[in-house]
């Protein structure tokens, strides 16, 4: 699910004109990392996304031996003689996978620093349902939908884009007469619930174990 990390390190790499080079972890392309940052071109901002769910498919017990065979793709030489920055994307994994991640990663020559970064907050979720709700919505109905809404991990800027493209249906509706009628507070009550489930069930399939059809790409 979307949730606003990849905007994030585009803005950084075009705020000090980086070349941002994006590298998703998955089965596929695992045994490509190392080349793949070794070509990485100068003054260069390298994501790595998807580590997390890549390694909550490792058995526990095999961890150990994924990191250590994960340290050697970070001790890969680089074409930049001055480095390059490396952005690691920790999504939703359980917290035993990123405890051992987070700790394997913070080790002083690898990631120096952690940003925690919460797009699902209750509180700003509502902020945005309480600036496009009409006036005199019940407090409760917005507090509820927050909760809701942070539980199943919708991001604030996900209900941006959904009350922004409402919008503009509506105004596609009645073209050229400057104005659009406006929804009661229960229809886009309901309208928020269903982007609330379609969120969850996509998170619900991107969550889905693939162990059993993983193959062991370390050693």
């Amino acid at each position: 699910m979307t949730a606003g990390k990849n905007w994030l390190v585009k803005s950084i790499a075009n705020q000090h004109k980086k070349n941002l080079c994006f590298l998703n972890v998955h089965e596929s392309t695992y045994q490509s990392l190392g080349p793949a940052m070794q070509c990485a071109p100068m003054n260069s901002l390298v994501v790595l996304a998807g580590l997390d769910m890549f390694i909550s498919h490792v058995p526990t017990g095999e961890r150990n031996v994924f990191l250590r065979h994960l340290s050697t793709v970070f001790n890969s030489n680089v074409h930049d003689p001055n480095g390059f920055l490396i952005f690691v994307l920790l999504g939703v994994a359980s917290e035993g996978v990123k405890g051992d991640l987070e700790k394997f990663l913070l080790m002083p020559q690898r990631c120096q620093r952690r940003y925690k970064i919460l797009l699902s907050e209750q509180q700003r979720i509502r902020q945005v349902l309480e600036e496009h709700f009409p006036a005199g919505t019940p407090s409760a109905t917005l507090d509820k939908l927050a909760e809701l809404a942070a539980e199943a991990g919708v991001p604030y800027h996900v209900l941006k884009w959904h009350f922004a493209s409402a919008a503009e249906k509506r105004e596609g509706a009645a073209p050229g007469t400057g104005s659009s009628m406006e929804p009661s507070a229960d229809t886009m009550k309901d309208e928020v619930k269903q982007l609330i489930r379609s969120c969850k069930e996509e998170r619900g399939r991107l969550d889905q174990s693939s162990e059993a059809q993983r193959e062991r790409l370390y050693s």
